[in-house]
């Protein structure tokens, strides 16, 4: 199951179709695409019985980030040219 957060909506898709969670699950679940993390278990189920499943065709420029407000940021320095050259990159 994909999820997508667009234009500020969680969103999965049914059949390869954008489908507004909000909507889809009758205010179950939140409009706001972080609330769904702390509800996730919950929210696969839902989407398996709803048949969630893959993608669909989308605008791109109505994406936004699937996590808009993120717990934790994770960022790697790259000091040194010995220690640049040790990364998988």
């Amino acid at each position: 199951m994909r999820l997508a957060n667009i234009d500020g909506r969680l969103t999965t898709f049914v059949d390869e179709v954008a489908v507004d969670v909000a909507d889809a699950s009758g205010g179950r679940f939140d409009a706001d695409a972080q609330a769904v993390y702390e509800r996730w278990d919950e929210y696969v189920t839902w989407g398996e019985s709803v048949g969630a499943a893959g993608g669909g065709p989308l605008d791109p420029t109505r994406l936004d980030a699937p996590a808009p407000r993120p717990r934790q940021v994770f960022g790697i320095g790259l000091n040194y040219r010995a220690h640049a050259l040790e990364g998988p990159w």
